[in-house]
């Protein structure tokens, strides 16, 4: 930029702008030393004292007033990934599932360990290129069901370390494992236990979580981008069904679909996710109901 092309704040010298409009609304600045020559805030124009000085000017670049996000250290999350036989969530999907499938769950998705309250799980949000977002800190009860009486119990790990200035900007819980199968059949449910629970029962398939029914804002581009050009398959929960199928519009997949298999369950089922009926139901059946005759290992429906 040419130093010397600098707006005069005196506003008042010109009577007019060049464009002809009066300047008694102090609307045109003009460059110091050119009483006719600067910006006009009438036209939005900017007139110069000549073609040379005119192709050296450049505005400059105002700052960014959006924040970076934050992120974590990876160390944080190898910490937490222990004290399962303490941890009432890792007790119970061990009862459930075996200890083998369960540890091998835990270590796919990291799930890690709080003393924030007793038996509390961290749930933590690794992104596709491997950066730590978020622990959400949630509590559990000895069934494997969330804390939500006298309160609901739920914090992010940064709240409960008193990190200052921290941007939270989420992204799926799961996401980490979308680089690691690139072709697989992407599918997302609310709950991040579920994720991991119907991992269990369709390991050929990736499952995310958004955390909630509008939960990491899964339907903002900076979220849903890394969906581009995959085969997804939306699972909302009961009551969700018509949120998740306007929302699908937003996601950059090469197909997308939103079962209602949650919505059309019955009413034994009422207020369950996938995870409470998938354990209550034979595995071959329940594969069919949600997948059709095509299952669940494929890349495109």
């Amino acid at each position: 930029m040419n130093r010397d092309l600098k707006f005069d704040k005196k506003r008042g010298r010109v009577k007019y702008c060049p464009c002809g409009k009066s300047n008694k609304d102090g609307k045109f600045s003009p460059f110091r030393g050119y009483d006719n020559r600067g910006k006009c805030f009438s036209c939005d124009k900017v007139f110069w004292p000549d073609s040379k000085i005119a192709s050296t000017f450049s505005y400059p670049k105002k700052e960014s007033s959006t924040p970076k996000t934050s992120f974590m250290k990876f160390e944080s999350v190898l910490k937490s990934c222990k004290h399962y036989s303490q941890n009432r969530l890792a007790k119970w999907m061990i009862d459930k599932l075996g200890d083998a499938e369960a540890q091998k769950l835990f270590g796919m998705y990291y799930l890690g360990s709080s003393k924030k309250w007793e038996g509390a799980s961290v749930f933590w949000q690794i992104d596709i290129d491997g950066k730590v977002r978020a622990g959400k800190i949630m509590g559990y009860d000895k069934t494997g069901h969330r804390v939500k009486e006298p309160r609901s119990l739920i914090t992010w790990v940064h709240s409960h370390l008193r990190l200052t200035d921290y941007n939270l900007k989420q992204c799926f819980f799961g996401e980490h494992l979308l680089l690691q199968n690139p072709s697989a059949l992407v599918c997302i449910v609310e709950s991040e236990k579920t994720a991991m629970i119907c991992k269990a029962y369709f390991p050929e398939c990736v499952w995310l979580a958004t955390g909630g029914k509008s939960g990491c804002n899964f339907y903002s581009k900076s979220v849903n981008g890394v969906l581009k050009n995959r085969s997804v398959i939306l699972f909302p929960d009961e009551g969700a069904y018509e949120l998740w199928l306007d929302k699908s519009s937003t996601i950059p997949a090469r197909q997308v679909e939103v079962s209602k298999h949650l919505e059309d369950s019955g009413p034994q089922f009422k207020g369950c996710d996938m995870a409470d009926i998938l354990l209550e139901t034979p595995i071959s059946v329940y594969q069919k109901s949600i997948f059709g005759e095509k299952g669940a290992n494929r890349e495109s429906f």
